[in-house]
């Protein structure tokens, strides 16, 4: 029941700022386009490739945060690796131009991981306690629901707590370090994230980009890791 009123509130936001915006400002997303080669360990320990892209676009006191992933991979002409991550988020300033309430989903495939599929839905208040030309951070903490269904059937939905931390470092003018942190608490499952990646500029809005990403499960289906390591090094556009 929880789920669908959450899940109602995303819609409804989500909806109203993309209007908002595309009246600001049509297609004006601002972001990054990564395409990269993979080192796993954990559920796949081999070499894969993968690209993500993610963007923000602002009207006035509105946003809108969207993401996706993909990570595919095979060894001796076997698929072993086919991971898919989708994230839609709407944000409305509050108090003043630092503070904001939002509305998010997620939702993520992982054809090696024992799930069939992970789905959050929450709503929750962040905030930008630093912003300027060296230093940004940002936290947001949001209530809601997690639901997930493992490759043998078994469903779960249950409330979830979810935190989440974003640093950036502008070492120098092409130069520039990132530490996203994360976590969705459940009773049933709580996964941990963490993600340090550094970009340099290479030319224009071209950049060469070294990642190192770590995920922890606190309960996963037997056969299956329940930490998952990836380096990746490869080339970020920004738009």
């Amino acid at each position: 029941m929880y789920r669908n009123a959450i899940l109602a509130t995303i819609v409804a936001t989500t909806a109203f700022t993309n209007v908002q915006a595309q009246e600001g400002n049509f297609l004006g997303f601002k972001g990054q386009a990564d395409v990269n080669a993979i080192l796993s360990s954990g559920n796949t320990d081999k070499s894969t490739y993968g690209a993500a892209i993610k963007g923000t676009r602002e009207w006035n006191v509105w946003s809108l945060d969207a993401n996706a992933s993909a990570n595919g991979g095979e060894s001796d002409g076997t698929r072993d690796t086919e991971e898919y991550n989708f994230g839609l988020q709407g944000n409305r300033q509050i108090i003043d131009d630092k503070t904001y309430a939002f509305a998010g989903a997620t939702y993520e495939i992982d054809n090696f991981s024992g799930f069939d599929f992970l789905a959050t839905q929450t709503v929750g208040l962040g905030r930008q306690f630093i912003e300027n030309d060296v230093y940004t951070l940002k936290g947001q903490l949001g209530i809601g629901a997690q639901e997930f269904e493992t490759d043998a059937g078994d469903s779960t939905e249950e409330f979830v707590v979810r935190p989440e931390a974003n640093f950036g470092w502008n070492i120098t003018d092409t130069l520039q370090f990132t530490q996203d942190l994360g976590a969705i608490i459940g009773s049933d499952l709580t996964t941990l994230k963490s993600k340090t990646a550094i970009r340099n500029q290479l030319a224009g809005n071209l950049f060469l980009q070294a990642a190192y990403e770590l995920e922890n499960r606190s309960d996963v289906p037997a056969g299956s890791d329940s930490t998952d390591a990836k380096t990746t090094l490869g080339l970020s556009y920004g738009f």
